[in-house]
């Protein structure tokens, strides 16, 4: 019949553009640029998931938690400083980074839980917490349900709920829909306009950044863990976890951040009892990107004392 021979072509059309847009996007892709400390890195297996982290010094233990869509690299400029009498660990969470990828949708109580199995094996009983965007959920919900293991919280830029996926539309959340999406639209190009939306102050290394950023994105686990994050974590209510929250906690956040704006820390600071917050001026999401020796000396300072 006529009409199932109009059904093959546009099927065939359909196919034909799909594998067309695809090639012209891999094409496209920029080379991978190895970032400044992946070599100094270290892996360590729990429940079957493969993590990364970088670790230096000795004393106290202090646990970095990145933010979404990142990685360890992204406290690169204030993992450098000297952090005397500490122990400094930046974990790559699962899904994410150079950490393992099956898929798995993690919830914040899940990652949470990660981390203290990641910790125990490493034998620490008693962790400073810094996290970053979705890394201060995470830091959140690891503090509110271990506050035996954590001594101090400090949450920069927290993205408790939305992730800033807002403006990607619905698309991702539907099964299949989404993983063709992430694969025709997450390209360099999209990504480095997407993370530049929250970078307001001038640095002259931006681009670096976006190439350290994009690499774990770029392949296709990368594609299938930033899907499984975004499914996993995005409109989680973080309420019972501020509710719960005993430990001594600072919040810092960039006064030009779109992401996490005044008005935003200011209920945040309201629904968390004895939080204290400080905002640094004319610096974005990323504080510990744009502005390192605030960032640095505003956290060693907290947990120090």
């Amino acid at each position: 019949m006529a009409w199932i021979h109009w059904l093959r072509a546009i099927l065939w059309t359909f196919l034909g553009a799909f594998f067309l847009i695809w090639l012209v996007w891999f094409l496209k892709q920029n080379p991978a640029v190895k970032p400044d400390l992946i070599a100094h890195g270290n892996y360590l297996t729990v429940e079957g998931v493969q993590l990364h982290y970088l670790e230096k010094g000795e004393g106290k233990t202090v646990i970095l938690l990145h933010g979404f869509p990142m990685h360890a690299e992204s406290f690169a400029r204030i993992f450098r400083y000297a952090w005397e009498k500490h122990r400094v660990i930046a974990l790559d969470l699962p899904e994410q980074g150079y950490s393992g990828k099956k898929g798995r949708c993690y919830t914040p109580d899940d990652f949470a839980l990660i981390v203290k199995l990641f910790l125990d094996k490493l034998e620490v009983k008693e962790v400073d917490v810094v996290g970053h965007d979705l890394g201060a959920g995470v830091g959140l919900a690891f503090a509110a349900n271990y506050p035996n293991l954590t001594k101090k919280l400090v949450l920069i830029s927290p993205l408790c709920g939305n992730l800033g996926v807002d403006g990607l539309g619905p698309w991702w959340r539907w099964p299949l829909v989404g993983e063709v999406w992430s694969m025709l639209f997450l390209n360099h190009t999209w990504f480095r306009a997407w993370l530049k939306t929250g970078w307001t102050s001038p640095y002259s290394a931006w681009e670096n950044v976006v190439e350290q950023y994009y690499q774990p994105v770029s392949t296709y686990e990368g594609r299938k863990g930033f899907l499984a994050v975004l499914r996993g974590c995005t409109r989680v209510s973080y309420a019972s976890f501020q509710e719960r929250l005993q430990v001594p906690t600072l919040l810092l956040f960039g006064d030009n951040d779109p992401y996490c704006p005044a008005k935003f820390v200011r209920e945040f600071q309201k629904n968390t009892p004895g939080i204290l917050v400080r905002g640094f001026p004319k610096v974005g999401h990323f504080p510990q990107e744009e502005a390192p020796r605030q960032t640095y000396e505003a956290i060693l300072g907290f947990i120090g004392n």
